[in-house]
């Protein structure tokens, strides 16, 4: 009985309290050992919690948790810095700012890490005038210009440097702490604008003639390339010769007067030192002007040979304008040029209103308007130019109207025509709008930049950029004989150009003509119905005197001025019944330069005679000119002390004495350009006018 009392008392479990978690119990073996038996775990457990700089962690430090509980640490950047990563037992769980443990049932360690945050801030920059010049950044991102903005991360260094157009200078900088003309270098930490402030150049400009006849004229040349052998004639004093930026001079060369014969030496322009507002500016006056089509009684500039260009400029910062060139090759193998930009030439060259042609014997390379050769960072703008006849046989590249074989070309609003390329891009950037290229084997080769509103036509669909015009049929004046201008009928380029790409750079058509919105596409702006005539005087104003007569031969005339371009196609003159003879009408310059001449036909007895000239005649908005026309009788109509106050019929206004000298100019004798003035008197000269 002792026995089974003994057995059965091992297992009887006698349970106590402990300091442990659950149940501990005791109890004996069949041995009479007192064994225990634990149910349950410790109560809490430690979470450590680090963070790294710059930022926090809470609860930090050594963080007691009860078993089975939960905790959740908040992790807080300082200002200016992000989360970085978060480890849990030094597991990543990335840039989060809460994390949590869960029924915990060990020990764990939590770790935040912080990094800088890496701000940003807008740089913008305005430019005091448009056309006045553009800025660029380094590293790259503003080209103002066009983009004058950008973000920047903190901390970036950005380099600005300012370049002029011709004609301008630049002043200097203000605002974003920089001041001076060089570069301007801005750290980005804040939020920063700079301005750049661009003038009109003060320097001189030294003007040459280039005509078929210079006898009389001072500083004269009967071709281009003598007047640039010659560096114009421009005294250069204790400078080297040629350069333009020591001497402060601008090198002009303004062709003039009647050509019956072409110009035929080619032109290369070299060793000249010149920038953005000491330059050489070539122009034909309007009296040796095209009118958008190739005429053979203005300048031309017919080159023939092989390897050769038309016009080619080692320099920058050059101006062509209003030119004809005409370039043949006398060989099979033989490659031209029109008017070309050379080798490693930076700074920018300015090609507008010119008609380039070319008569080719092969298949070589050959082109109207380009550049192969600048430098990777040269510039070239070509604007409202005809090139045409650039093809003698399909699959070559290097023939065609228009070029960009190396650096940034901006083609504005030409026409190319019946080429090989219209327009193409070997390499460099090439920016092309408002462009017409028709029926070209290729209208357009290569790869094309930031372009919009060209055409192709007539079936071809390759036009490049946005809003282009694909298959396109141009009506033109009279392709057959090389007249692009388009027709009023036309319904494929009028009205579906971009207005004002090239942000003020020019205006109006290769004509002279202003362009109106929307602008049309290629060189040419449409003409709108028929054009309005203006003249000074209405046909009901009446001189005070009709017809006196001083008793010799006398030239009378006008001093005048237009508030807007446009062209003069007639003189009018009041006549007496008592002028009679043979009666020629003059426009001059304002220094006595002939821009056209013709003879009254079919005059009445008397009251206002009208003459129209062979072609309407160019002339520039606020700028003075002077009509007038010859009586041999010396018979002529007069209103004593008219001129002393002007006449204003816009867009017309003749001069108030004094505004530009005398008013009511007159010249006894040969006919000739009249100069002297009496009494401010009107001798009854008059204007027909046109936009």
């Amino acid at each position: 009985m002792t026995k089974l009392l003994r057995t059965c008392l091992a297992f009887i479990i006698i349970p106590f309290t402990s300091s442990f978690a659950g149940t501990t119990r005791y109890y004996y073996d069949e041995l009479n050992r007192l064994k225990r038996v634990e149910s349950g775990s410790a109560s809490t457990y430690t979470i450590t919690a680090v963070a790294g700089s710059n930022g926090t962690i809470s609860p930090s430090g050594s963080v007691s948790v009860s078993s089975g509980s939960s905790k959740t640490f908040t992790i807080t950047p300082n200002s200016g810095y992000k989360v970085a990563d978060v480890k849990a037992d030094g597991v990543s769980k990335g840039p989060i700012t809460t994390y949590t443990f869960s029924n915990v049932t060990d020990n764990h360690t939590i770790e935040a890490q912080f990094a800088a945050v890496s701000a940003t801030y807008q740089l913008s920059v305005t430019v005091n005038s448009p056309s006045g010049g553009t800025v660029a950044s380094s590293p790259a991102g503003i080209n103002c210009g066009t983009d004058c903005s950008e973000v920047y991360s903190s901390g970036t260094i950005v380099t600005l440097t300012a370049t002029p157009n011709t004609g301008y200078v630049f002043s200097g900088w203000s605002d974003g702490g920089c001041t001076g003309t060089g570069t301007c270098t801005v750290t980005i930490n804040v939020t920063t604008a700079v301005t750049a402030t661009f003038t009109t150049s003060t320097s001189t400009e030294a003007v040459g003639l280039i005509r078929q006849n210079c006898t009389g004229y001072p500083n004269c040349y009967t071709s281009l390339s003598a007047w640039e052998a010659a560096y114009g004639g421009i005294d250069f004093g204790t400078c080297t010769q040629g350069d333009l930026v020591c001497a402060n001079k601008v090198a002009v060369a303004r062709i003039e007067g009647p050509w019956t014969a072409p110009d035929t030496t080619p032109v290369v322009i070299d060793g000249w030192t010149t920038d953005a507002s000491r330059y050489i500016r070539i122009y034909t006056a309007p009296d040796a002007r095209h009118q958008g089509k190739w005429s053979t009684d203005k300048y031309r500039l017919e080159a023939s040979g092989d390897n050769i260009y038309g016009l080619l400029t080692y320099e920058g910062y050059v101006t062509v304008d209003g030119l004809q060139v005409k370039v043949s090759t006398v060989s099979p193998t033989g490659w031209v040029g029109g008017i070309w930009k050379g080798n490693g030439v930076v700074p920018p060259v300015y090609v507008s209103n010119c008609i380039v042609q070319g008569v080719l014997l092969g298949n070589t390379y050959s082109d109207g308007i380009g550049t192969s050769g600048q430098s990777s960072s040269g510039v070239m703008y070509m604007w409202n130019n005809i090139a045409y006849g650039f093809n003698y046989a399909p699959g070559n590249v290097h023939q065609g109207g228009f070029y960009c074989g190396s650096g940034t070309c901006y083609a504005y609003n030409n026409t190319s025509y019946g080429n090989n390329k219209g327009f193409s891009r070997y390499s460099g950037t090439f920016i092309a709008v408002n462009n017409i290229s028709y029926n070209n084997t290729d209208n357009y080769y290569g790869t094309f930049t930031s372009s919009t509103n060209n055409l192709s036509g007539p079936s071809q669909t390759d036009a490049p950029g946005t809003n282009a015009r694909n298959g396109v049929t141009v009506t033109f004046v009279d392709a057959a004989t090389n007249d692009f201008h388009l027709a009023t009928t036309d319904t494929g380029a009028k009205d579906y150009g971009a207005i004002d790409p090239a942000s003020g750079l020019y205006s109006t058509d290769i004509d002279g003509q202003p362009r109106s919105e929307p602008w049309d596409i290629g060189a040419d702006e449409a003409a709108t119905g028929t054009p309005v005539s203006y003249t000074i005087w209405p046909e009901t104003a009446v001189p005070a005197q009709p017809a006196i007569n001083d008793g010799q031969p006398i030239e009378v005339g006008v001093k005048f001025r237009s508030d807007v371009s446009g062209y003069i196609t007639g003189l009018r003159f009041y006549k007496g019944a008592a002028n009679t003879g043979t009666h020629t009408a003059t426009l001059w310059t304002s220094t006595g330069t002939p821009l056209a001449t013709a003879t009254f036909t079919n005059e009445t007895p008397s009251g206002w005679q009208q003459v129209n000239f062979a072609s309407p005649v160019a002339i520039t908005a606020n700028t003075t000119y002077v009509a007038s026309y010859y009586s041999p009788s010396g018979y002529f109509a007069v209103s004593l002390a008219y001129f002393t106050v002007g006449v204003d019929a816009p867009p017309l206004h003749a001069l108030a004495n004094g505004v530009d000298g005398g008013n009511g100019v007159y010249k006894y004798g040969d006919s000739g350009f009249p100069t002297q003035t009496l009494n401010s008197n009107n001798y009854w000269v008059d204007v027909v006018f046109q936009q």
